[in-house]
């Protein structure tokens, strides 16, 4: 199955919303029903160097490797504390030589692709792993959240070379201990084997920090107008939550979502204080074609290629691409309808859709610029 997608935008320069088409060849699904494998929660997904897919399903707390093909190469992990095991892993990246690290809590561990442990590292119990990356020479990093305010003076976010415990960057993280909805969320992604950007979700705004110096080298942005939490949202989300059963199937996620991160705030939705926009940003990473940086558009962002939020779970997803060597805004695509990407290299995306059970696939497209737009 091919086809075509772009958003309905005159093509522009600059900062302005542009359409960009780009074609979409659909490669293997993985996890429909009767398969060999099923999946219960993707929650991370990262690409080898020899085009090997590395998929953390965190509900199972378990890792498996699939081939180009879809064939599933590797099948490990479990529940627990020991060696191979996992409490709430939260995300992976790989090593030049296929080195998998995975995020568990205050534990960044370190594992071949069949599985075997190869090392630990431990953070402080105050410290959250956020997000691993390496460097060209294997070195591990870690966007790290410091969650002691009181010993620290504030909330810091930093990223730590795990080696031998460099600061490499930080900067505040007080706006992340809020309790209200949406609360900031850190932003992470590798560019390259010695760049990362590195922002918050509620602003359109990444820094591209380089993995040796710290230094910030460059941003990813777009002066985009915010969309405002407004009252008419807020009564329908609190009016939701008190039912959640009855949700429409439109907001039944976002619902899902504001209960599980109030739950040990609030008892009460009419309690729950909101923050005054939307995230900006839902995702980044590097895709296709060729090496270009994928940010995934937040309900925050309102230009003109915006969709209405009456149903938020049904807006359409929307990236916008930037160029992977100057940074530039290249245009915006929408994505086949209900997949989700979440990783990608220079020809391939690789994602989760959701099957009529509400069950995550693992599905993989191949992705191209159509003829006529080369």
């Amino acid at each position: 199955m091919a086809i075509v997608s772009s958003v309905s935008a005159s093509q522009s320069s600059g900062q302005e919303p542009a359409s960009l088409s780009l074609r979409w060849e659909e490669s293997f699904v993985v996890g429909q029903e009767g398969s060999d494998h099923e999946f219960s929660s993707i929650s991370a997904i990262a690409v080898g160097p020899a085009g090997d897919i590395v998929v953390l399903d965190r509900a199972n707390h378990e890792i498996t490797v699939w081939d180009r093909r879809g064939r599933k190469i590797h099948h490990w992990g479990s529940r627990g504390d020991g060696p191979g095991e996992f409490r709430s892993p939260g995300s992976l990246a790989l090593s030049p030589k296929s080195t998998i690290a995975i995020t568990d809590r205050s534990r960044v561990s370190l594992h071949s692709l069949d599985g075997e442990v190869l090392d630990s590292r431990q953070l402080a119990a105050s410290q959250l792993a956020v997000r691993p990356a390496f460097d060209s020479g294997g070195l591990l990093s870690a966007l790290t959240l410091d969650l002691t305010p009181a010993v620290t003076g504030t909330g810091a976010l930093k990223l730590v070379r795990l080696d031998d415990s460099r600061v490499i960057w930080r900067t505040d993280a007080s706006a992340l201990l809020t309790t209200k909805l949406f609360r900031p969320r850190p932003v992470m992604a590798q560019l390259s084997e010695s760049r990362v950007v590195i922002g918050f979700d509620l602003e359109y705004r990444l820094h591209v920090v380089d993995l040796d110096s710290g230094d910030v080298v460059g941003e990813i942005a777009r002066d985009v107008p915010l969309r405002r939490i407004d009252r008419s949202f807020t009564t329908r989300l609190r009016g939701h939550m008190k039912n959640p059963v009855e949700a429409p199937d439109g907001w039944s996620a976002i619902v899902s979502a504001a209960i599980m991160a109030t739950t040990t705030m609030v008892a009460n939705p009419d309690e729950i204080e909101f923050l005054e926009t939307f995230p900006a940003i839902g995702d980044v990473f590097i895709g296709p074609p060729g090496n270009a940086i994928w940010v995934r558009r937040g309900l925050g962002v309102a230009d003109d290629l915006a969709s209405a939020i009456d149903a938020p779970g049904e807006a359409e997803v929307m990236w916008d691409l930037f160029d992977g060597r100057n940074y530039a805004y290249l245009g915006t695509v929408v994505a086949p309808d209900g997949f989700v990407a979440q990783a990608g290299d220079s020809q391939r995306l690789m994602g989760v859709r959701r099957n009529e059970a509400g069950t995550p696939l693992l599905e993989v497209w191949h992705v191209s610029q159509p003829e006529q737009a080369r």
